[in-house]
């Protein structure tokens, strides 16, 4: 092989490690049980988070479900999306009945489980307990108490209804807890005609953006905020206003008469800003007395002497 064709060839193999590889590989817990049965691997779709399980129980866990939430922040989720007990995402067989054991509202996100599985030497070993301790996502509880839990009887008879003697039945009880940062957002097993082993699968907690600061008190008086509405009308209210005359405009004004039905005002034209308008109410003005004429007072006066 020649240099280019080795330059090609590493070229390729280190962008299928880069694109290839995914961001944070999950974290499968060790699984607690026996070996019977298929394997089988449930993931919560991705931004979602393990909130419980479904199971079908009788004498043992017969089949398992996983129930995942979209969160909206560390307390909150979206309801769950139960079924009526058969349906896609079981793993297991048809028996038992149906039993949910779901985290409860304030810490939606199971963070650790703890498994029972019995059995004899010779014979199936497989789930009978399933306890769950959830958390609000992000936080890290004691896990001092489960929070839900699903309990089978176990197996105290033989198949001709005698008891047991010694210690024939063997029991595997074991505590899973997620790594630090991350929470539960699934499981894996192997299941047959029973849930024979299960672990769980853990991931990177989601994150939330901080919620936003108080308003801060305002101090003293403050104009209330107006509405677009508002904003409006105050605009075209100092618009009106620019437009009118001021009283300093008014005074140098020329005579002018605001007439209406039944008020006419005049104004004539001031020389000081002391003059009053004349208004005269009634309609028209009375009109004035006619003043006589210089020949015509020659002639009254002449008229009263004679």
């Amino acid at each position: 092989m020649n240099m280019v064709s080795r330059i090609a060839a590493a070229a390729v193999l280190v962008g299928f490690a880069v694109i290839g590889a995914p961001a944070h590989a999950d974290s499968r817990l060790p699984q607690i049980g026996g070996r019977g049965g298929a394997g089988f691997s449930e993931r919560c779709p991705p931004g979602q988070v393990l909130n419980g399980f479904e199971v079908r129980a009788g004498d043992d866990i017969d089949a398992i479900r996983a129930v995942c939430v979209m969160p909206s922040s560390p307390t909150a989720v979206s309801a769950p999306l139960l079924s009526n007990g058969f349906g896609g995402g079981w793993h297991g067989g048809g028996g038992g009945s149906l039993r949910r054991l779901l985290c409860p509202p304030g810490t939606p996100v199971v963070n650790a489980i703890q498994i029972e599985a019995e059995g004899f030497p010779s014979g199936t070993f497989s789930v009978n307990e399933i306890d769950i301790y959830c958390d609000a996502i992000g936080s890290a509880g004691s896990h001092d108490y489960p929070s839900n839990g699903v309990h089978a009887p176990r197996q105290p008879l033989d198949d001709d209804g005698a008891f047991y003697v010694g210690n024939t039945l063997d029991m595997d009880t074991q505590k899973q807890t997620c790594p630090a940062g991350e929470v539960g957002i699934g499981m894996h097993g192997h299941s047959g005609a029973l849930v024979d082993a299960m672990g769980l699968t853990c991931g990177p907690a989601p994150t939330f953006a901080p919620p936003p600061p108080p308003p801060v008190p305002a101090m003293g008086h403050t104009r209330p905020r107006l509405t677009p509405l508002q904003r409006a009308l105050h605009g075209a209210k100092m618009k009106r206003d620019a437009t009118k005359p001021t009283a300093s405009a008014a005074i140098a004004m020329p005579e002018a008469s605001v007439k209406s039905s039944n008020v006419r005002v005049s104004k004539p034209a001031a020389t000081s800003a002391n003059r009053k308008a004349i208004i005269i109410v009634g309609g028209q003005p009375r009109p004035k007395a006619k003043q006589p004429t210089i020949p015509e007072r020659i002639h009254d006066y002449e008229d009263q002497h004679h």
